[in-house]
């Protein structure tokens, strides 16, 4: 059993439930709530992401994380990828719809920007849009 995750928590501990009450320092002094003490949080880390909506006769491309992915493992999502260093958010866009697409793709049209938090990661989301016309050779036009 786990004690630190079900008797002995900072907020409520039990030591009445608890085993090794008898030789607990924490209990005996009668400071038992002070323990486990918390680690520091980390601090938080900001991402920009840059995602790309690719449409083409009334459908959008989604792709499936695989399971051992940083991000989203194993979820549908739309294809994104982290903004490198000085690299603009459009650039990034274009970089992960050619890689899905297989070809070179002008940048897209901004569609929308959001703010998430994931744990300690604060990610910016840029949404661009493509849309591909059917059948063409040239890939994709501006949404």
């Amino acid at each position: 059993m786990e004690l630190g995750a079900v008797l002995c928590t900072p907020r409520a501990p039990r030591c009445g439930d608890c085993p090794l009450a008898t030789c607990c320092r924490a209990h005996a002094a009668g400071v038992a709530e002070r323990y486990p003490e918390r680690a520091p949080a980390p601090p938080p880390r900001r991402v920009v992401m840059a995602a790309c909506v690719v449409s083409r006769a009334g459908r959008v491309l989604v792709v499936r994380a695989p399971e051992g992915a940083r991000w989203w493992a194993g979820l549908w999502h739309f294809p994104f990828a982290e903004v490198e260093g000085t690299e603009a958010p459009a650039a990034a866009a274009a970089r992960t719809a050619a890689a899905e697409l297989g070809r070179r793709v002008p940048e897209g049209l901004p569609v929308m920007q959001l703010r998430h938090t994931v744990t300690r990661h604060q990610i910016t989301l840029h949404v661009l849009g493509y849309r591909l016309v059917p059948g063409a050779s040239g890939g994709a036009r501006r949404c």
